[in-house]
């Protein structure tokens, strides 16, 4: 038989999972172990092609409090929200939970307790541990506690664990639900936590670990990639200026960064050839060919072969590493843009390794 619990939860906790056999069941453990009973658990199965699903309905059976969603892949913000939207719509608290973590057996009794005691307090967390999948302690995150303390330093880092933190209804209402500035970028929690404090909500930690954080290779957050990176920063800075975060496409962002190189590729050639560069070369007067130049570059005078050009040119190859650098870093170039890059500084160094050559051959022969 069933457990059944007829009274309306306290607390929702949305519960994402995309392929999450192998946690799942300990994470469900973990919540249905609480000593705090009156709670619902909304599972979003997130297009899973695994035995998700499968586990997900067998606890089900087992506890009408837990509640299953069956949508297409579309990434774990858009399954919280749609477990945000299939709350029971009186309960007072929410907790997002990841499918992979575990929380100890008093979390949600000390969370409620709190903030039922503590009205000034909008969410409240508790600290936090890393374990790997021998349960081994593999450290803990830095955690502030105190409401001005996690204020202060949230353009620094974000002290909040999401799967650790019970927040009153009354903070979505204000300021809507978890957003997904960029795609496939994983700081909705860091977004939504900003906007709380910039709405003026007071956060806080309890001071007792009562969260365990797993650490896997497909753990969510523990690889930080180039794009989130982005979103954080993006973040930070909106949150230094006292502004929320603003969405962004990363394929417009891409767009953009492709046309900023081009810009600055076309004012390098210019530069080139106002320093009196003899970049004939763009008519092809000079062949890259495996590294070797033809011979068909034109010797500069004596005139335009002076320390300024010589430093002009170290310069500008400088700017050209460094701007490569950043878009192969950030995949912002196409191939065949970062092909015409490396083209345009090959010959610029040829020609520069020309006229040093001529330069040197003519102060032989002034001696």
């Amino acid at each position: 038989m069933p457990h059944t619990h007829n009274r309306a939860p306290v607390v929702s906790i949305l519960l994402p999972a995309y392929n999450s056999e192998r946690y799942l069941a300990a994470t469900l453990d973990s919540i249905l172990n609480q000593t705090f009973r009156r709670f619902e658990v909304i599972i979003a199965i997130d297009g899973s092609t695994d035995r998700t699903l499968e586990i997900a309905r067998a606890y089900a059976r087992r506890d009408t409090r837990i509640k299953i969603l069956e949508l297409p892949h579309r990434g774990e913000v858009e399954a919280r929200n749609a477990a945000f939207e299939n709350a029971n719509a009186d309960s007072r608290y929410l907790m997002d939970h990841d499918s992979d973590d575990i929380s100890l057996p008093s979390k949600l009794e000390k969370l409620v307790a709190y903030l039922d005691h503590h009205l000034e307090i909008a969410i409240a967390g508790c600290l936090a541990e890393y374990f790997d999948d021998h349960g081994n302690y593999r450290g803990h995150p830095m955690q502030e506690y105190e409401p001005l303390r996690i204020r202060q330093t949230f353009s620094r880092g974000n002290s909040m664990v999401n799967s650790a933190t019970l927040i009153r209804r009354e903070v979505f209402e204000r300021i809507g639900k978890y957003r997904m500035l960029l795609d496939h970028a994983d700081a909705d929690d860091y977004d939504f936590f900003a906007r709380a404090l910039l709405a003026g909500f007071k956060l806080t930690n309890i001071q007792e670990v009562l969260h365990r954080i797993r650490l896997h290779p497909r753990s969510i957050g523990q690889t930080r990639r180039e794009r989130d990176k982005l979103v954080i920063q993006s973040i930070r800075r909106a949150y230094l200026a006292g502004r929320p975060a603003v969405p962004f496409s990363y394929g417009l962002l891409r767009q953009t960064a492709r046309r900023t190189f081009e810009v600055i590729f076309t004012m390098l050639k210019v530069a080139a050839i106002a320093l009196g560069f003899p970049l004939l070369m763009f008519a092809s007067s000079v062949h890259i060919d495996r590294g070797q130049t033809s011979s068909r570059i034109y010797p500069p005078s004596s005139s335009q072969n002076t320390p300024l050009k010589e430093a002009s040119a170290h310069a500008m190859l400088a700017v050209i590493d460094r701007y490569l650098a950043a878009a192969r870093r950030t995949r912002m170039l196409t191939p065949s843009l970062e092909t015409e890059f490396l083209d345009f500084r090959e010959k610029l160094a040829a020609v520069f390794r020309t006229n040093k050559s001529s330069g040197r051959g003519q102060r032989r022969d002034e001696h």
